[in-house]
């Protein structure tokens, strides 16, 4: 596992080592395990290893280069007989299933994975990822060819792919919206969307969708038995990525529901398991160790502070991150600290809370729906809502029940639509779970998203919308689920801790000379993407305490600054690689 790369000449001209290495080396980060590359005539493989015992599967036949980890490995086994057993690797497993199901395999796998295999016979090439996106794949012609890897940049540095920005995708950025799970932020290169294959050969190139949620119903007598069914998949999803874990697992943990859930259930299975929470001493409203020390006093769980005031860096001035695919900056300098303490413990796997405000969100439109099917438990809902709240019960009324009802008109989602557009269509995210494959690579550690799991959405796309979402109260079904598992502070906490005041003292303080150096000249102002001046009057309403918006607007555009200038880095490795493919010739 860790990552991929291939070139692939659909006319069958043969591929030039040399620019199969030079492309490996702007993603050598991925492999602190080894890189293994091998040439079959028209198609050059490149796998990129974690860890030292992780390896491809060449073949003068068909080869699979595989990133990430099956969590059906018994079922497959047994299913697919030529196999070694329990001692087959998971690409073995995608070989099997690809010789048993052909293009169908990919629907067969459950778990996070991104895999390529080469047909080498039929010359053909068939590429998938899974369901929610977790393992990324990149994409793009390049002459008569097809250049294949799970980091953009690898992509892009090829003298034969369109150099260029994808503007729609970069003026979705700067607005705060999602991107399109199909499109990269350059012109020239695609993503293989979640849940889709790609199939390449004899000149042509389809891309199709394998998989989506099951539609069928799911109905119980009980409330509770929809948490207890939550819990019970919930469960599975943290153990199935405790796997390979090394030493021990590691948990990022806040004093939130989401990663406490992982946490609690994690620790309760037995397994060796080890906290890490940023801590924020000179900023108490930041700081959320009062609640994360439950877990200490009532499970005896490990928890292990990283000072993150003194760590955090805007990063313009850090050396080229591994691969800047997108202009997101997060918290890597922090994430960078616990990735070297993890590796000195022995530990692989870095568990999550990410996506639990993703899969639980529901949508409010199912009280119009439940009040037109005739449920009148929706109208008292909504007015003891109003009640706590201290809100107008009209007001309340027209929120739940005219406004959506005006809207279906002109042709609204149902609350199902909502929830699947949210969860399948244009995900958020994958942004962060990419991310993180990224950064943790490099220090062979793998980052897993218990709640990101094919399982939990198709099932909370099969229960009732009701089940979802509910006035005064967020996600039900894990806080039910959770009982008598998470410690009582966290299951009940209601709201987040707002970040805010770190970024102002951020922005504000340290980092101030390099965002002033950002946008005396802004990249992104030359390109027509924003107004410079209009950007720094931002910045200095936002020192005299602007509004969120205005933070927002700022920081979007600040890291935008940030990943055009190392895209200049990356423009001029790519006319390195193009001097060495002119010099091969």
């Amino acid at each position: 596992m860790s990552g991929l790369l291939g070139l692939v000449d659909l006319s069958g001209a043969p591929i030039q080592p040399e620019l199969l290495r030079g492309l490996a080396e702007a993603a050598a980060y991925r492999g602190p395990g080894g890189i293994t590359a091998q040439v079959l005539e028209s198609a050059g493989l490149a796998y990129f290893a974690l860890h030292a015992a992780d390896r491809p599967l060449f073949d003068s036949r068909i080869s699979v280069l595989f990133d990430g980890r099956l969590d059906n490995r018994p079922e497959l086994i047994e299913r697919l007989a030529p196999v070694k057993g329990p001692d087959s690797t998971d690409a073995e497993l995608v070989l099997a299933a690809y010789l048993e199901w052909g293009d169908d395999c990919p629907g067969k796998l459950l778990g996070d994975f991104a895999f390529a295999l080469w047909d080498a016979p039929r010359r053909r090439l068939l590429c998938a990822v899974d369901p929610l996106g977790m393992k990324p794949l990149h994409y793009a012609r390049a002459g008569s060819g097809l250049c294949f890897a799970s980091d953009a940049v690898m992509v892009i540095r090829h003298p034969a792919v369109p150099d260029g920005y994808d503007e729609g995708q970069l003026a979705g950025y700067l607005a705060g919206r999602c991107e399109d799970p199909a499109r990269s932020f350059f012109a020239g290169i695609d993503r293989l969307a979640p849940g889709h294959l790609l199939v390449a050969g004899e000149g042509n190139l389809r891309v199709e969708r394998y998989w989506s949620p099951r539609t069928a119903e799911i109905r119980y007598a009980r409330d509770e038995d929809y948490a207890d069914h939550f819990g019970e998949i919930f469960k599975r999803a943290v153990t199935d990525r405790l796997r390979d874990s090394g030493s021990s697992a590691a948990i990022a943990l806040s004093g939130g529901l989401d990663s406490g859930s992982v946490a609690a259930v994690a620790h309760r299975s037995g397994a060796g398991v080890r906290a890490y929470t940023f801590a924020f001493d000179h900023l108490p409203e930041c700081d959320e160790r009062s609640y994360s020390r439950s877990l200490t006093a009532e499970l005896g769980l490990e928890i292990e502070p990283v000072e993150a005031e003194s760590l955090w860096e805007l990063e313009s001035r850090l050396p080229l991150p591994h691969s800047p695919d997108t202009p997101f900056v997060g918290w890597r300098t922090c994430y960078a600290e616990v990735f070297r303490r993890m590796r000195a413990r022995g530990s692989k796997v870095l568990l999550m809370g990410h996506g639990g405000d993703d899969v639980l969100r529901g949508s409010s439109r199912i009280y119009l729906e439940r009040l037109l099917r005739g449920d009148l438990a929706a109208v008292r809902e909504v007015v003891g809502d109003a009640r706590d709240r201290r809100e107008s019960p009209f007001l309340s009324f027209y929120r739940q029940f005219a406004r959506p009802l005006l809207r279906a008109g002109s042709g609204c989602r149902t609350a199902w639509q909502e929830v699947y557009a949210h969860l399948v269509e244009t995900p958020w995210y994958w942004r962060l779970a990419n991310w993180h494959d990224r950064n943790a690579a490099g220090f062979g550690i793998e980052v897993r998203h218990p709640f990101l799991d094919r399982r939990l959405f198709e099932y909370v796309l099969a229960i009732p919308g009701e089940q979802l979402f509910q006035l005064g109260q967020t996600k039900g079904l894990l806080r039910g689920s959770m009982r008598g598992i998470l410690p009582e502070p966290i299951r009940q906490r209601k709201g987040k801790t707002s970040f805010t005041p770190f970024l102002d003292s951020v922005l504000q303080g340290r980092a101030a000379g390099e965002v002033r150096d950002l946008l005396r000249a802004p990249r992104a102002a030359g390109l027509g993407f924003i107004d410079g001046e209009r950007l720094r009057s931002i910045y200095l309403d936002v020192l005299d305490e602007g509004s969120n918006e205005s933070r927002r607007t700022l920081w979007y555009a600040i890291t935008l600054e940030i990943w055009l200038e190392r895209c200049e880095v990356i423009r001029q490795s790519r006319r390195r690689v193009g001097h060495m493919k002119r010099a091969a010739a």
